[in-house]
Protein backbone atom coordinates (compact mmCIF):
# COMPACT_ATOMS: atom_id res chain seq x y z
CA UNK A 1 0.00 0.00 0.00
CA UNK A 2 1.18 3.42 -1.02
CA UNK A 3 1.33 4.65 2.67
CA UNK A 4 3.18 1.66 4.57
CA UNK A 5 5.05 2.95 7.13
CA UNK A 6 7.93 0.98 8.01
CA UNK A 7 7.92 0.39 12.11
CA UNK A 8 10.09 -1.09 14.66
CA UNK A 9 9.35 -1.47 18.36
CA UNK A 10 11.67 0.57 20.61
CA UNK A 11 13.39 -1.80 22.91
CA UNK A 12 11.85 0.54 26.33
CA UNK A 13 9.57 -0.37 29.34
CA UNK A 14 6.76 2.26 27.77
CA UNK A 15 6.35 0.63 24.34
CA UNK A 16 7.05 3.63 22.20
CA UNK A 17 7.55 3.42 18.47
CA UNK A 18 10.32 4.38 16.44
CA UNK A 19 9.10 5.51 12.87
CA UNK A 20 11.00 5.69 9.60
CA UNK A 21 9.36 8.14 6.80
CA UNK A 22 10.27 7.40 3.27
CA UNK A 23 10.41 10.07 0.82
CA UNK A 24 7.61 8.31 -1.29
CA UNK A 25 5.55 8.97 1.87
CA UNK A 26 6.24 12.47 2.14
CA UNK A 27 4.98 13.39 -1.44
CA UNK A 28 2.09 11.12 -1.28
CA UNK A 29 1.11 13.11 2.30
CA UNK A 30 1.95 17.02 1.37
CA UNK A 31 0.38 18.06 4.89
CA UNK A 32 3.31 16.57 6.58
CA UNK A 33 5.93 19.05 6.93
CA UNK A 34 9.38 19.20 8.76
CA UNK A 35 11.91 21.97 9.34
CA UNK A 36 10.87 24.20 6.53
CA UNK A 37 7.83 26.43 7.22
CA UNK A 38 4.87 26.32 4.21
CA UNK A 39 4.77 28.65 1.46
CA UNK A 40 2.49 31.33 1.39
CA UNK A 41 1.37 28.93 -2.02
CA UNK A 42 1.30 25.88 -0.03
CA UNK A 43 -1.07 27.61 2.94
CA UNK A 44 -5.00 28.13 2.93
CA UNK A 45 -6.05 31.63 2.13
CA UNK A 46 -5.52 34.30 5.25
CA UNK A 47 -8.87 35.95 6.72
CA UNK A 48 -8.01 39.30 7.45
CA UNK A 49 -9.39 39.77 11.65
CA UNK A 50 -8.90 43.09 13.15
CA UNK A 51 -6.04 42.55 16.21
CA UNK A 52 -7.89 42.83 19.59
CA UNK A 53 -5.65 45.59 21.38
CA UNK A 54 -6.37 43.97 24.88
CA UNK A 55 -6.13 40.37 24.03
CA UNK A 56 -2.74 38.96 24.69
CA UNK A 57 -0.12 37.47 22.03
CA UNK A 58 1.51 34.59 21.42
CA UNK A 59 4.87 35.77 22.73
CA UNK A 60 3.09 37.17 25.76
CA UNK A 61 1.26 33.69 26.15
CA UNK A 62 4.21 32.05 25.53
CA UNK A 63 5.82 33.72 28.44
CA UNK A 64 2.80 32.38 30.38
CA UNK A 65 2.71 29.20 29.74
CA UNK A 66 6.25 29.12 30.22
CA UNK A 67 5.85 29.78 33.98
CA UNK A 68 2.82 27.15 34.27
CA UNK A 69 4.74 25.03 32.97
CA UNK A 70 7.82 25.31 35.15
CA UNK A 71 5.36 25.14 37.84
CA UNK A 72 3.84 22.33 37.26
CA UNK A 73 3.64 19.80 40.20
CA UNK A 74 1.19 16.87 37.93
CA UNK A 75 0.83 15.57 34.50
CA UNK A 76 -2.54 17.34 34.48
CA UNK A 77 -1.11 20.92 35.10
CA UNK A 78 0.98 20.47 32.29
CA UNK A 79 -1.77 18.74 29.80
CA UNK A 80 -3.80 22.71 31.26
CA UNK A 81 -1.27 24.95 30.54
CA UNK A 82 -0.90 22.96 27.21
CA UNK A 83 -4.87 23.25 25.83
CA UNK A 84 -5.02 26.59 27.57
CA UNK A 85 -2.02 28.34 25.69
CA UNK A 86 -3.73 27.32 22.20
CA UNK A 87 -7.48 28.05 23.06
CA UNK A 88 -7.19 31.27 21.38
CA UNK A 89 -6.19 29.89 18.43
CA UNK A 90 -7.64 26.58 18.52
CA UNK A 91 -11.33 25.79 18.31
CA UNK A 92 -10.83 22.04 19.17
CA UNK A 93 -8.01 20.67 21.27
CA UNK A 94 -6.91 17.27 22.47
CA UNK A 95 -4.25 15.64 23.72
CA UNK A 96 -3.34 12.27 22.96
CA UNK A 97 -0.51 9.85 24.29
CA UNK A 98 1.31 7.21 22.98
CA UNK A 99 0.74 3.81 24.98
CA UNK A 100 1.80 0.51 24.27
CA UNK A 101 1.94 1.00 20.35
CA UNK A 102 -1.62 2.95 20.51
CA UNK A 103 -2.21 6.75 20.52
CA UNK A 104 -5.18 6.80 23.10
CA UNK A 105 -7.10 10.20 24.40
CA UNK A 106 -6.18 11.66 27.42
CA UNK A 107 -7.64 15.79 27.51
CA UNK A 108 -9.66 17.20 25.68
CA UNK A 109 -11.51 20.98 25.57
CA UNK A 110 -13.24 23.13 23.14
CA UNK A 111 -16.58 23.29 20.60
CA UNK A 112 -18.16 20.17 20.09
CA UNK A 113 -15.42 17.54 22.13
CA UNK A 114 -17.07 14.41 23.29
CA UNK A 115 -14.79 13.97 26.50
CA UNK A 116 -16.21 10.12 26.55
CA UNK A 117 -15.11 9.76 23.13
CA UNK A 118 -11.91 11.05 24.03
CA UNK A 119 -11.28 8.92 26.71
CA UNK A 120 -12.25 5.78 24.52
CA UNK A 121 -10.50 7.24 21.61
CA UNK A 122 -7.34 4.18 20.38
CA UNK A 123 -5.66 4.28 17.19
CA UNK A 124 -3.53 1.86 16.73
CA UNK A 125 0.26 2.79 15.32
CA UNK A 126 0.21 -0.58 13.16
CA UNK A 127 -2.62 1.15 10.47
CA UNK A 128 -1.89 3.93 8.54
CA UNK A 129 -3.03 7.16 9.72
CA UNK A 130 -1.33 10.82 10.47
CA UNK A 131 0.36 10.00 13.68
CA UNK A 132 2.46 7.27 12.76
CA UNK A 133 4.00 9.65 10.28
CA UNK A 134 4.51 11.85 12.68
CA UNK A 135 8.50 10.14 13.62
CA UNK A 136 10.42 13.38 14.97
CA UNK A 137 10.20 16.50 16.25
CA UNK A 138 10.90 18.17 13.39
CA UNK A 139 7.34 16.81 11.81
CA UNK A 140 4.29 18.49 12.44
CA UNK A 141 0.90 17.75 10.31
CA UNK A 142 -1.15 20.57 8.89
CA UNK A 143 -4.03 20.01 6.70
CA UNK A 144 -6.86 17.92 6.39
CA UNK A 145 -7.06 14.76 7.68
CA UNK A 146 -7.03 11.57 5.45
CA UNK A 147 -10.11 9.47 4.64
CA UNK A 148 -8.60 6.74 6.79
CA UNK A 149 -10.39 4.38 9.05
CA UNK A 150 -7.78 4.66 11.93
CA UNK A 151 -9.04 8.59 11.96
CA UNK A 152 -12.95 7.81 12.72
CA UNK A 153 -11.79 7.42 16.87
CA UNK A 154 -10.82 10.89 16.48
CA UNK A 155 -13.71 12.17 14.91
CA UNK A 156 -16.03 10.77 17.42
CA UNK A 157 -13.75 12.09 19.86
CA UNK A 158 -14.71 15.56 17.47
CA UNK A 159 -18.35 15.41 18.12
CA UNK A 160 -18.19 13.41 14.42
CA UNK A 161 -17.59 16.57 12.86
CA UNK A 162 -14.66 15.98 10.47
CA UNK A 163 -12.31 19.44 10.57
CA UNK A 164 -11.37 21.05 7.44
CA UNK A 165 -7.56 21.40 8.74
CA UNK A 166 -5.69 20.45 11.80
CA UNK A 167 -2.80 20.46 13.02
CA UNK A 168 -1.14 18.03 15.01
CA UNK A 169 2.44 17.96 16.38
CA UNK A 170 4.32 15.38 18.16
CA UNK A 171 5.38 15.35 22.07
CA UNK A 172 8.62 13.85 23.32
CA UNK A 173 10.12 13.54 26.57
CA UNK A 174 13.70 13.19 25.77
CA UNK A 175 14.36 10.83 22.52
CA UNK A 176 10.94 9.10 23.25
CA UNK A 177 7.42 9.71 21.14
CA UNK A 178 4.97 10.62 24.32
CA UNK A 179 2.19 11.62 22.89
CA UNK A 180 0.31 14.53 20.22
CA UNK A 181 -1.26 18.01 20.79
CA UNK A 182 -4.32 18.58 18.10
CA UNK A 183 -5.98 21.48 17.45
CA UNK A 184 -8.88 22.34 14.42
CA UNK A 185 -10.82 25.00 14.11
CA UNK A 186 -14.21 22.73 12.86
CA UNK A 187 -14.94 24.10 9.68
CA UNK A 188 -11.91 27.23 9.07
CA UNK A 189 -8.35 27.30 8.52
CA UNK A 190 -5.88 26.81 11.11
CA UNK A 191 -3.06 28.97 8.89
CA UNK A 192 -3.75 31.72 11.25
CA UNK A 193 -2.52 29.90 14.77
CA UNK A 194 0.81 30.65 15.60
CA UNK A 195 2.53 27.25 14.71
CA UNK A 196 6.19 28.08 15.97
CA UNK A 197 4.94 29.43 19.18
CA UNK A 198 2.90 26.13 18.99
CA UNK A 199 6.72 24.17 18.15
CA UNK A 200 8.55 25.89 21.07
CA UNK A 201 5.31 25.14 23.51
CA UNK A 202 5.77 21.33 22.65
CA UNK A 203 9.58 21.84 23.19
CA UNK A 204 9.25 23.01 26.56
CA UNK A 205 6.31 20.34 27.20
CA UNK A 206 9.60 18.08 26.87
CA UNK A 207 11.24 19.88 29.36
CA UNK A 208 8.47 20.09 31.85
CA UNK A 209 7.57 16.23 31.35
CA UNK A 210 11.13 15.30 31.99
CA UNK A 211 10.95 17.57 35.25
CA UNK A 212 7.87 16.28 36.71
CA UNK A 213 9.73 12.72 36.19
CA UNK A 214 12.73 13.55 38.00
CA UNK A 215 10.33 15.16 41.04
CA UNK A 216 8.27 11.89 41.22
CA UNK A 217 12.22 9.95 41.27
CA UNK A 218 12.91 12.40 43.94
CA UNK A 219 9.86 11.68 46.40
CA UNK A 220 9.90 8.05 46.35
CA UNK A 221 13.73 8.08 47.05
Amino acid sequence: MPWAVAMRPARSADDSLVLEISQDELNEFPSLRGGIEPTLEELPERVAHPPDEHQEGPDERLVAASVALQNAEMREDIGDALLEYCAPYLSRRLLLVVRRGKVIGWRGDGADIDRGAVRKLAIPLDQPSVFNRLADRTSYWLGPLPRLPAHQPLIRALGGIPPSESVILPIFVGTKPLGFLYGDNRDRSVAEAPLNHFRRLVAKADLAFQAYLLKGKIRTL
